[in-house]
């Protein structure tokens, strides 16, 4: 299993301050929108294996450098920045705590656009400006649903940014798939115990049809989120390698 869970498992958010302080000095954001972008890590937590801090870093990161590659502006760099960073900020809480008629990405994008316009003085409204920054911010990370399909660049770049999991080798993949099966539990209101393999040996069933219905899902996420990608067809290949025999061999080094 990947090192950074079973050992960031303990971690929290004062483990990255200089870390987190250097990513945001990377983004050169305005000083109005220092506070909103520190916030956003207070509501990630390691105790999922996935959708945790590392991940959070990961997106940004991988936004940051998609923001160099196609030469975008500091307006653009900011509002995507900020998107990443508070993309998967209500995923600590419960499933049975959100109401069914709002989705994670909906709180989440609501939590970044009350942080973004958050006014020290009371007496004060928040920039005109800065509402419309904040506004493009939520519609970006609401843009991440399952069922939307990016229509602009910049919610291609977060969405792609987001599903990295997918571009990365099979290993990788399958390693992820298993993060995301025990989160699932954790989720659920499982408690997890002793270490990722004991835990894919003691749910050998509950695994199975996760991989079952994670294949379907995922190919359905290919059709909606990587349309116009360059590999569409080898993440199809990795996604359908999914299963329980494969991440057996490959991610835990077992006989198949």
């Amino acid at each position: 299993m990947k090192e950074s869970w079973e050992a960031a498992r303990l971690h929290g958010e004062s483990d990255y301050t200089a870390q987190f302080s250097e990513l945001i000095a990377r983004i050169d954001l305005s000083a109005e929108l220092i506070d909103p972008a520190q916030a956003a890590i207070c509501w990630y937590t390691n105790r999922l294996p996935y959708h945790n801090i590392e991940h959070m870093f990961a997106v940004t990161e991988e936004v940051l450098d998609q923001c160099g590659i196609q030469k975008l502006d500091s307006v653009a760099r900011q509002a995507l920045c900020l998107a990443a960073l508070w993309h998967d900020a209500d995923y600590p809480t419960p499933l049975s705590e959100t109401p069914e008629y709002v989705s994670k990405e909906q709180r989440s994008a609501k939590l970044a656009f009350d942080a973004i316009t958050q006014t020290t003085d009371p007496s004060q409204t928040c920039p005109v400006q800065t509402t419309q920054l904040a506004r493009q911010v939520a519609d970006l990370i609401e843009s991440t649903h399952e069922s939307k399909t990016p229509s602009t660049p910049y919610e291609i770049i977060l969405n792609q940014a987001d599903l990295c999991n997918l571009q990365g080798s099979l290993v990788e993949v399958l390693q992820n798939t298993m993060l995301l099966f025990v989160e699932s539990r954790i989720l659920a209101g499982e408690e997890f115990v002793g270490n990722v393999e004991q835990f894919a040996i003691d749910h050998a069933e509950q695994l199975t049809d996760y991989c079952n219905s994670s294949q379907i899902f995922l190919q359905k996420l290919l059709e909606t989120k990587f349309t116009r990608h360059a590999t569409l067809a080898s993440l199809r290949e990795t996604v359908l390698q999914i299963s329980p025999k494969n991440i057996r061999r490959l991610v835990f080094g077992k006989p198949s």
